[in-house]
């Protein structure tokens, strides 16, 4: 890819006018420039799978509930997954709360200033490692996102699938050269937020971009065609039945799910996946039997909710039911716990969940 050589002309657009630029746009986001590398930290977790815009509130929210390391390490999981209620993507939560521990007791309290160091933190990959690291510690290291991979694809006309991973060693190669090892912290910044803000996927304000008179993309009139896009498959989509058991003294029924795989560790009505065609009230029926056994009538059934998650969407289809005592009466499955409208709100349930929590 030697035709993609970087220039003097690009790298002084990269050194100078690219940091000038974000020193006067910066968006004033509650982590920067604290100084606090559990801040830091903190804010990549969260960033992971998430857009910045949406992240603020629930970062403001983690910090107020667990300020520092030493509280987040002596925290119960349970407590982090409630923070965390919502933002999805929840095994982000347990690893960033198993990462504080490993911390606390492998550190002494202290976030490492060393790449590979915080390499062995459960949830750190790469990108994260150098971010976190560039930012809090100063550590030259380039952290290639999704933003910083288009900004690079179109400053220097890659045409080709940036999925593919000899292209994608290419740009992180080109990142490593053009980074201001004086500040690679506000480097990294600054062209992540380039690409957030000004060289987006869409319509990019190429009269906005520090870096608009060295981009082949633009020079050439391809910022709609770079990076190439790939054709997205068709997105499965689900039917779940849903128990909404109701006790005579108010409760409900919650089942808690497994640690592993999606949403792990939160409570949720108890659901199962429909099979095709497959009637909900036989199903859902199928399941409170295994549960509480003959001891339940159900009612009706309630309006579906859908809900999308990153990879598939799904149709929920809630019944409410209640007990009524008789053979097995009480749920006798391990993970299951009757609670009353109080106590749910304590408890960390999946978003889809929590809705139709509140239509109770």
């Amino acid at each position: 890819m030697s035709e993609h050589d970087v220039t003097p002309a690009t790298l002084k657009a990269f050194r100078h006018a690219l940091p000038a630029w974000f020193r006067a746009n910066a968006r004033p986001l509650p982590w920067r420039g604290a100084d606090d590398p559990y801040r830091v930290l903190i804010s990549e977790y969260i960033l992971q799978q998430t857009r910045v815009d949406q992240g603020i509130p629930y970062f403001e929210r983690f910090i107020e509930r667990f300020p520092d390391l030493e509280t987040l390490a002596a925290a119960d999981g349970r407590d982090v997954l409630k923070v965390w209620e919502g933002l999805g993507y929840y095994a982000r939560a347990r690893r960033l709360h198993a990462a504080a521990v490993l911390i606390r007791d492998r550190h002494g309290g202290e976030i490492p200033a060393d790449y590979e160091a915080l390499l062995e933190l459960p949830g750190v990959g790469p990108y994260t490692a150098a971010a976190a690291g560039s930012i809090a510690f100063g550590l030259p290291r380039a952290a290639v996102d999704g933003n910083v991979v288009r900004v690079l694809a179109r400053v220097f006309g890659i045409r080709e699938d940036t999925s593919r991973a000899a292209v994608r060693r290419a740009i992180e190669r080109h990142a490593a050269s053009l980074i201001d090892r004086e500040d690679p912290g506000g480097w990294n910044q600054a062209i992540m937020e380039l690409g957030a803000t000004i060289c987006v996927p869409s319509r990019p304000d190429c009269s906005a971009c520090p870096l608009a008179d060295v981009c082949r993309a633009r020079a050439s009139g391809l910022t709609s065609e770079i990076p190439r896009r790939r054709r997205r498959p068709a997105v499965p989509h689900h039917d779940v039945g849903v128990a909404m058991l109701r006790d005579g003294s108010g409760r409900h029924l919650l089942r808690r799910r497994s640690e592993e795989g999606l949403l792990g560790g939160l409570w949720e009505f108890p659901q199962e996946r429909l099979a095709d065609g497959e009637d909900t009230v036989a199903a859902v029926r199928r399941l409170l039997h295994g549960l509480v056994g003959d001891g339940f009538r159900i009612e009706k059934e309630l309006p579906a909710l859908r809900h999308a998650f990153s990879h598939f969407r799904v149709t929920l289809h809630p019944l409410l039911a209640y007990a009524t005592g008789g053979r097995k009466s009480g749920p006798m499955s391990e993970g299951c716990v009757w609670v009353t409208a109080d106590q749910m709100t304590d408890l960390a349930l999946p978003r889809a969940h929590r809705k139709l929590a509140g239509r109770l």
